[in-house]
């Protein structure tokens, strides 16, 4: 998960803290995990869940 902030800085944060704000403010919305690049790093991507 790309995680910008309004200063000059990088940052980013821990999956489970991902997905609890993704748990607490976005209703239709799973993290997926997904395989990149020729090392198998792993991302996980916000994905909107049908239902």
């Amino acid at each position: 998960m790309d995680v910008r902030y309004n200063s000059t800085r990088a940052g980013a944060i821990t999956v489970d803290a991902a997905e609890e704000a993704v748990d607490e403010y976005l209703e239709d919305v799973e993290l997926e995990r997904t395989v990149k690049f020729s090392n198998d790093e792993p991302y996980w991507v916000p994905t909107r869940v049908e239902g």
